[in-house]
C-alpha cells in the first residue's frame, strides 16, 4: 500500500508547522495518526492484511515500547476529543499541535472565545504561541487579550 509506505504525502495541514518548529520525530508521529485514522478496509487483500497494516501504522505512531499506559491513555483521549470538536476548531487546534489535554481544551476554548468576539479589534499574539495569555482588563472577561486591552495594562 502506497500510503502505508510512505509515497503519499499527508495533507497539506500536517505538513504546516506554526508558532515553532515541529520536531522530525513529531512530524512522522502525526503522518503515522493520520495515516492510521484515514486507512480504509478496501486498500487491503483482506482481513488479516488490514489489521497487521492498521497494528503497524498504529506502532509507528504511538511507539507503545516507549510509552507509558498513561501517555498513551492522554493521546487516545486528546485524539477523540479533537475528533468530537465542531471542524473549524478541531482544525485550528490540530495545527497548534497541543501535547496535553489540558493544552487542547484551553486551545479550543480561545478558539471559539475568538468567534464569539469576532467584533473585538485586532487581537495580539503574545510570546509563548500557541496558547494565549488571558487579559484582565478584557471586554466583559473575555479572557482575549486585545490591541486595546494590552495599552490598558500598560
Amino acid at each position: 500500500n502506497a500510503r502505508l509506505r510512505g509515497k503519499v504525502p499527508p495533507p497539506k495541514a500536517i505538513q504546516e508547522t506554526h508558532c515553532s518548529e515541529v520536531s522530525e520525530a513529531e512530524h512522522y508521529a502525526e503522518m503515522y495518526r493520520y495515516r492510521f485514522r484515514e486507512y480504509r478496509f478496501q486498500e487491503t487483500k483482506g482481513p488479516q492484511e488490514a489489521y497487521v497494516q492498521l497494528s503497524e501504522l498504529c506502532h509507528k505512531w504511538i511507539q507503545p515500547k516507549s510509552k507509558s499506559a498513561a501517555w498513551i491513555a492522554d493521546l487516545l483521549i486528546i485524539e477523540q476529543f479533537l475528533e468530537i470538536l465542531p471542524h473549524d476548531v478541531q482544525t485550528w487546534v490540530r495545527r497548534n499541535r497541543p501535547d496535553t489535554g489540558s493544552k487542547a481544551v484551553s486551545l479550543a476554548e480561545y478558539f471559539l472565545a475568538i468567534k464569539e468576539h469576532a467584533q473585538c479589534s485586532k487581537l495580539v499574539r503574545p510570546p509563548g504561541c500557541p496558547v494565549r495569555e488571558k487579559c484582565r482588563a478584557g471586554k466583559a472577561g473575555s479572557g482575549i487579550m486585545t490591541s486595546r486591552t494590552t495599552n490598558a495594562l500598560s
